[in-house]
């Protein structure tokens, strides 16, 4: 199923907590250049909503780069690894030298995303950007939050569960993205774009998660999601 017909704007909302305290930039706040299609109806609970943190379109070139975007990635309902996902924008966090390489300031984490259900996996649409030689650098994190005031933190390790979105077309690695595209600037470069699905087994299933958190640990790369699907 393919939302590309349904081109109505969704409002912009962005989360006070989740903006730099740089305020005197805050007209570089990174924030969608292009419309993000709206929820399809037929979405449901289960493809989580990621509406109030999308910072880019798909189609909005990333990091302030003329031609880099994943418009090639396709949006709305989609299916990767028998796995639905709802893909309309990008959740981009911080990484270390972020604002300098792009000009634009991206928040730190995306706090408080509604789960509000039960779930034995958590199957996330991820990448990162900045690529650096650091393998096996914690970069980030996952921190889920269950009914009974509990909270399990998910690390996300560079080139262990989470890789960066550019590749190189011969490259030899072990990483297994579950999409690969291209956009103006990787077929320049002979690469190509991709992203990755990290899936996170439950120990207590039977245990509701009320949200989680999405933490970048300014170490290195910024992680980014694209989607998240509950299971």
């Amino acid at each position: 199923m393919n939302n590309n017909q349904n081109l109505e704007n969704i409002p912009l909302q962005h989360n006070s907590e989740n903006i730099s305290e740089n305020k005197e930039n805050f007209s570089n706040l990174a924030t969608p250049t292009f419309s993000i299609n709206k929820r399809d109806s037929n979405n449901n609970e289960k493809l989580i909503n990621l509406d109030k943190f999308y910072n880019h379109s798909l189609d909005d070139d990333i990091h302030n780069k003329k031609g880099n975007n994943l418009s090639s990635l396709p949006k709305g309902l989609q299916r990767f690894g028998n796995i639905l996902f709802d893909i309309r924008g990008v959740v981009q966090l911080a990484g270390t030298n972020s604002e300098e390489i792009t000009h634009l300031i991206y928040p730190k984490e995306a706090k408080d995303i509604e789960i509000n259900q039960k779930a034995y996996k958590i199957h996330f649409l991820q990448a990162s950007s900045w690529n650096i030689e650091a393998p096996k650098k914690l970069i980030g994190k996952y921190i889920v939050y269950f009914e009974n005031k509990s909270a399990i933190e998910i690390n996300l390790i560079y080139e262990e569960n989470i890789w960066d979105w550019w590749g190189h077309n011969l490259s030899s690695s072990n990483e297994t993205p579950i999409w690969k595209g291209s956009n103006e600037r990787t077929e320049e470069r002979n690469m190509h774009i991709r992203l990755f699905k990290f899936t996170w087994e439950n120990p207590f299933p039977d245990s509701k998660i009320i949200k989680l958190d999405f933490v970048s640990n300014i170490n290195g790369p910024g992680p980014f999601l694209v989607a998240l699907t509950i299971e």
